[in-house]
C-alpha cells in the first residue's frame, strides 16, 4: 500500500511505520479503518504529519454531538415501590 509521496516516489507502510516507529500491524489497520486501533496510534500518526494541532480540536467538547447522543438515550422511570 502506498500512501505518501517524497521527492523519490511513494512511500510504502513498512517505510512509514519506521517513521512513526510502529509496528508494521497496527500501521495496516489504521489504514483500512479497523475500529480496534488505539488512540494512542491515531495520535502518533497526527503528530508525525505535523498535524498535532488537530489533536486538541478531537479532545473539544462537542455540544451537537452530545445533545444527539443524549437523544438516543433511553428514559428511565423510578420503579414502583413494593408494599
Amino acid at each position: 500500500m502506498q500512501i505518501v509521496e517524497n521527492r523519490s516516489g511513494w512511500l510504502d507502510c513498512a517505510e512509514i511505520s519506521v517513521l512513526l516507529r510502529l509496528p508494521n500491524g497496527p500501521l495496516v489497520l489504521l489504514l483500512q479503518g479497523a475500529p480496534t486501533v488505539a488512540i494512542g496510534i491515531y495520535l502518533r500518526v497526527l503528530y508525525a504529519l505535523q498535524l498535532d494541532d488537530d489533536i486538541l480540536l478531537l479532545a473539544k467538547e462537542d455540544a451537537m454531538g452530545k445533545a444527539l447522543q443524549d437523544l438516543s438515550l433511553k428514559k428511565r422511570g423510578r420503579a414502583s415501590k413494593k408494599e
